[in-house]
């Protein structure tokens, strides 16, 4: 199988990310837009993720990420 890479991209201008959108269309690349509970998924694993491999994954470490979600 390929390599794959993947980039997560946010803004507060719904113009600036349909622009994006539009890019990765034009030059063939995938994009799908991330529902609040797919994102919260993301970053609540990656949370999860990061704490095992630095052995550090506090409560409050993984609530201020979900908090930084809901400002999405």
């Amino acid at each position: 199988m390929a390599s794959t890479e993947t980039a997560i991209l946010q803004s507060d201008s719904k113009e600036k990310i349909k622009l994006l959108l539009k890019l990765a269309k034009e030059l063939g690349i995938k994009s799908k837009v991330l529902s609040v509970s797919e994102a919260e998924e993301y970053y609540l694993s990656s949370a999860i993720e990061e704490g095992i491999k630095t052995d550090d994954a506090y409560r409050d470490d993984c609530m201020k990420a979900l908090k930084r979600l809901k400002q999405l």
